[in-house]
């Protein structure tokens, strides 16, 4: 598949692309542009106000799949058509460079993997861990330190005692 700019101009061109890979699946689809397009928005707006930029988040991938319809369908054992979407993070727009149809349980929950710019992780730490300086790449010894420091940055709002106990904790790990 080539690569689709998500924007306005292309809603047509996108929605092409998911009729041609759905069939006639619609029931748990992606099926519109502006489904594309809200999801794009809600990763960038999850990444902004954690402390990325959008310049931070060039190159940043997204794989995202919806859920099923739940228990009710569940009980019978029954799967269901979905539509699984990579999104890559361009200069200026968000732009659909994989789409992909699947089969899943009813059950099953949505999923999204999301794979961070350098740049982006490192603007979401500075912001989790405020004046706690992270210098190069994370070493071997550093790097379970460095992922607990990331799902801080992740959790909703802490206040200024719980991100002080966080940093003393880690401080304590570091020997600093």
């Amino acid at each position: 598949m080539r690569k689709i700019v998500i924007k306005p101009n292309n809603a047509l061109r996108i929605e092409e692309a998911l009729k041609q890979v759905n069939g006639r699946a619609r029931a748990h689809t992606i099926t519109t542009a502006r489904a594309v397009e809200a999801l794009a928005h809600d990763v960038e707006q999850t990444f902004i106000e954690r402390g990325a930029t959008k310049k931070s988040l060039l190159g940043t991938q997204v794989q995202h799949r919806p859920g099923g319809p739940g228990n009710s369908y569940a009980k019978a054992g029954l799967q269901v058509i979905t539509t699984s979407l990579t999104l890559e993070r361009g200069a200026t727009h968000w732009a659909l460079v994989g789409i992909k149809r699947e089969t899943i349980w009813a059950s099953d929950k949505k999923k999204s993997h999301v794979a961070l710019s350098e740049a982006a992780i490192r603007k979401i730490a500075k912001a989790a861990l405020g004046d706690l300086n992270i210098v190069g790449t994370p070493s071997s010894r550093f790097e379970p330190l460095f992922q607990r420091a990331l799902t801080v940055a992740c959790m909703p709002c802490h206040s200024s005692h719980e991100k002080l106990a966080i940093l003393k904790m880690l401080e304590a790990e570091l020997h600093i």
